[in-house]
């Protein structure tokens, strides 16, 4: 089996404070997915939905980092953080990262007329348009 490099570590999933790591492997995962997915599969292959499901765990831990962000009043790197979480929004199937989501735009809402905080609660309100509240 291919080891796009990944493990269930607390490293990768950035439980230990450091998400630049995590994300530095997510995209060399997605880089060696794009690279093993153009050959042939002959002795099989890192599955992409497993792809999905640690996106969406650093994904999940970024959100959680912004929050805090925001908490300790650093709006700016919060929002950078939550554009983030929503560039891969829409390609994870994850009930907790639908929940951070729908509390970035809650925990927004007051600071909407913001510079930093306008564009990342548009898109965060238009991609939780129809969701279950």
């Amino acid at each position: 089996m291919y080891d796009a490099g990944f493990t269930d570590s607390p490293d990768f999933t950035g439980a230990d404070g450091d998400l630049v790591t995590p994300l530095l492997k997510m995209k060399k995962a997605e880089a060696a997915m794009d690279k093993a997915e153009s050959r042939a599969k002959t002795f099989g292959s890192y599955d992409p939905s497993s792809l999905n499901y640690h996106t969406g765990q650093v994904r999940f831990e970024l959100s959680m980092l912004a929050e805090r962000k925001l908490q300790i009043g650093r709006l700016e790197g919060a929002c950078e953080d939550w554009h983030g979480v929503l560039d891969d929004y829409r390609h994870v199937q994850s009930g907790r990262c639908d929940d951070r989501v729908k509390n970035m735009v809650s925990l927004l809402k007051p600071h909407q007329r913001n510079l930093y905080t306008g564009a990342v609660y548009e898109r965060g309100r238009e991609m939780t348009k129809g969701t279950a509240a």
